[in-house]
């Protein structure tokens, strides 16, 4: 019986899959409507939760048994129901049909202008001295959107009708409140919070590679080219739950970044602290650079260690060595709480390092 159930959920989860990554021409473009995206979303939802509830049900037996066994099937089952899923929206809707790869590929050029932002579109928001979205980052910005909306919106709808049947046993019952077992919510819910989760973490990866430089494709980077960059995460974090307040403005005249996590899992944290680091202000940038210098070298020269003959030395000042603050766990642990006292958590020093390295001043 667990056999079939577990083939029978296998062959719906292909069926979604291939329904959802089918090209069907829609106007001028393959990409799915909005309601055929949902309704292809909703299914992977729904054989997700019962996946996870079929594991669950075999895993209630204490000791070892050949249910425990077949329980783990159905768990790797789900895992890779979530992955499929997820992996079919970013690499082929978005990376493929949305013209998210042709941004991340247009993202170094960008990052190495100095001289000014290429969301900007010459209208009334760069009149103001903002910054607007990039325009090939939109459709991928929107699509996300969509999916992560609906994801939140079933998952409240769950926990509304989990409300009122609660309710509905307390009157039943003359007001003694009849618990719904403490797993049942969590049940449910497994389906939108998963696809939600990992449709995050693959959207971190792909822009915390040209954050992180991962393909070597910026060596060095402009100050304004960055700003446009971190607006642009933050777009997308926003999309998550992610509280994100900043004043960026194309004069150099805006402020810090204030991030806080409205949900429980803080998404896109590496990401938002590596773009922060990226787009500090000149002055910040400098400082901040220039203190972690003097941690390893307190004697040493603070003027920049270009040749005169080198533009591209000249333009990034001091070089950091990541090795020269991993001799030392002293020094090593400093330098970790000068980036904690800037609101860099999640970003590691020498990812950090990497960073300041490349930007220019």
């Amino acid at each position: 019986l667990c056999t079939s159930y577990m083939d029978a959920l296998h062959e719906t989860a292909s069926s979604l899959r291939t329904i959802l990554i089918a090209k069907r021409r829609v106007g001028s473009t393959t990409i799915p409507s909005d309601v055929d995206l949902q309704k292809n979303v909703v299914g992977w939802m729904e054989v997700i939760a019962g996946t996870h509830a079929a594991a669950v049900a075999l895993f209630q037996e204490k000791e070892e048994n050949d249910l425990h066994r077949v329980a783990r099937s159905f768990t790797r089952l789900c895992n890779a129901m979530v992955d499929e899923c997820a992996s079919s929206i970013v690499e082929t809707i978005l990376m493929e049909r949305a013209k998210l790869a042709g941004y991340l590929m247009r993202c170094p050029f960008v990052l190495s202008s100095y001289d000014g932002h290429f969301g900007s579109s010459g209208g009334e928001e760069e009149e103001e001295g903002g910054i607007i979205i990039s325009p090939d980052f939109i459709e991928s910005i929107q699509l996300v959107g969509i999916v992560v909306r609906l994801c939140d919106d079933v998952s409240e709808q769950m926990k509304v009708g989990m409300d009122d049947t609660v309710e509905k046993e307390t009157d039943m019952y003359q007001g003694q409140q009849q618990h719904p077992h403490p797993h049942v919510l969590n049940l449910i819910q497994v389906g939108p919070q998963a696809i939600k989760s990992s449709l995050a973490k693959r959207l971190e990866e792909k822009m915390l590679e040209v954050a992180l430089d991962v393909q070597g494709m910026t060596p060095e980077f402009g100050w304004r080219g960055a700003q446009q960059f971190h607006f642009d995460c933050m777009e997308l974090a926003s999309l998550f739950g992610v509280s994100t307040t900043a004043t960026i403005s194309s004069n150099g005249g805006g402020g810090g970044v204030k991030r806080s996590c409205l949900k429980e899992k803080d998404y896109f944290g590496c990401l938002l602290d590596a773009a922060s680091l990226m787009a500090m202000k000149p002055e910040k940038f400098a400082s901040l650079k220039e203190v972690l210098y003097k941690l390893v070298h307190p004697d040493g020269d603070m003027t920049t260690m270009a040749k005169e003959d080198d533009d591209n030395l000249q333009r990034q000042g001091l070089i950091l060595h990541y090795d020269d603050f991993h001799a030392d766990g002293t020094i090593m642990n400093e330098a970790q709480s000068m980036l904690l006292a800037k609101g860099l958590v999640y970003l590691d020093l020498d990812d950090a390092i990497s960073i300041m390295n490349r930007r220019g001043l």
